[in-house]
Order: structure tokens, then sequence, then C-alpha cells
């Protein structure tokens, strides 16, 4: 906490852990702008930002302040763009900037298409976000999705564009009238055989 006077003069203090405070040495009839002086990173602002107070000649009570702390962790929140049919074989990993190698969480894509990293990213630090798929690569031609995050307040919102499309190869070409002239022939051949006896 800190009051300013008009001239200049300055008197700090610190608060308990209840927030309760005591400014002393502050001169009577005299103006002084009290504050929230934040020498913590964490605390964000303060409300109102000062008071402006004639200090009388007895103590003062209930001079109250709120105080906003800037929250530790950040969310990442998005939504992956793809085919709906194509979302239950969706999730989207984490990992920080530069270590592809060190995954800090997954998250499975919802219905919609929106997936949530709730509390676990630090302010001002930069991450990765991949979205990886269950998909075979020999029944779809598909490329891997990356994009890189700056989190640079409490939560950052992104959008990822997922598409897949499948293979046609020989293999997919069903092999049924083969199967048939198959069944034909030693069906055939299982009639000569009972013929010849």
């Amino acid at each position: 906490m800190e009051a300013l006077g008009p001239n200049g003069e300055r008197e700090e203090t610190q608060t308990d852990t209840h927030g309760d405070f005591r400014l002393r040495g502050l001169l009577p009839n005299v103006t002084y702008a009290i504050s929230v002086k934040a020498q913590v990173e964490r605390i964000e602002r303060a409300s109102p930002e000062r008071q402006l107070l004639v200090m009388p000649s007895a103590e003062i009570h209930d001079i109250h302040f709120v105080v906003f702390r800037r929250p530790l962790k950040a969310d990442i929140t998005g939504e992956v763009v793809a085919d709906l049919t194509l979302l239950p074989s969706l999730w989207v990993e984490l990992y920080p900037s530069g270590s592809n190698s060190k995954l800090l969480a997954v998250r499975r894509v919802g219905p919609a298409g929106f997936f949530d990293f709730g509390a676990l990213c630090k302010e001002n630090e930069e991450y990765v976000l991949r979205v990886a798929t269950s998909l075979s690569r020999q029944a779809y031609s598909f490329t891997s999705v990356e994009q890189s995050v700056m989190v640079s307040g409490p939560s950052v919102h992104v959008k990822l564009h997922f598409s897949a499309t499948p293979n046609h190869t020989d293999k997919d070409v069903p092999h049924t009238p083969l199967y048939a002239l198959a069944v034909a022939f030693v069906a055939l051949a299982v009639a000569v055989y009972y013929q010849t006896k």
C-alpha cells in the first residue's frame, strides 16, 4: 500500500494475510492518494485505482480495495474444422514450443470439433498444437496439422483445419465375381464327383 502526499511525500506499508494495513506518519489535514502498490507480477490491478483522503487527526478504518490477481495459468481452447464423420478419429496434442518429444497433454475432439486445454499453460510462453488421428495412412490421404500458439493472456482460442480423402486402390475393388466363380467351380466339381460314383 502507498500514500502519496501533495508535495511528493510518500509512505508505504504491506498488508497482512487478511489484507489489513496501517500507514504511519501521515500528517493531519493533508490530502493523500491511497493506492495499491503492486510489487508482485501476479497483481493485475486494483479497484478503485486510488482513493483521495484528507487525513483527520484520528485513525481511519474501513478503506477497502479489491485486488485482481493475474492468473498463473492460461486456457487454450479451440476448434478443429473437419468433416463430421472424421471428428471421432481426431485428438489434439499440446507440446511446448521447440520440443516435439515432450507431450504435455492430449484432448479428444468433441462432437462439434471443440477442445479445451484448461489451466495447463503459462502466460507469455509458446506452445504447439498438433491434430492427430487414428485414420490409417493406407486408407486415407491427409497432412499433419500443426500450429504454434503464443499465450499472451488468460485464454487463447485457435481454429485448426483438418481434411482427409479416402485412397482408392485396386485393393478396394470388390472381387466378388471371382469368389462366385470359385464357389461355382467347386460346386460343379462336387456334382461331377457324385455323378461318377
